[in-house]
């Protein structure tokens, strides 16, 4: 009896975690860069991401297409924040998707912040 207890336990804990890759489709709702101390506001992008304790894996849709962030802090499937070496970091709580991105090119420094409302796919 006790055998078969410990294994339901075992096997319930580690289902949760094997398959906890949840997709979600965001609606773009900002899209703004800042260079040469001017702003300019784009047509903001929809586009797909999956994701995990470990990281955002993003779709071929959009800005980020083919980007995989990963996970810095992680509270739950609604709540964490990722960030990808050198390009910029990204935050999601409860549906808002929120990216602050700086990189420095041939034209000069270059930052965007992006914004979007989700929805799991």
């Amino acid at each position: 009896m006790t055998r078969t207890l410990l294994t339901v336990l075992f096997l319930a804990l580690f289902s949760q975690t094997a398959g906890a890759n949840t997709v979600y489709y965001c609606a773009g709702t900002q899209f703004t860069e800042i260079k040469a101390s001017k702003l300019k506001n784009f047509k903001p992008q929809n586009f797909k991401f999956s994701v995990d304790q470990k990281s955002v894996t993003f779709g071929s849709d959009g800005f980020f297409a083919g980007s995989k962030f990963l996970i810095e802090s992680w509270v739950s499937e609604v709540l964490w924040k990722a960030a990808d070496a050198g390009f910029g970091t990204t935050a999601f709580q409860d549906g808002e998707f929120v990216a602050a991105l700086s990189f420095v090119g041939e034209d000069g420094a270059t930052g965007l912040l992006i914004g979007a409302k989700c929805d799991k796919f």
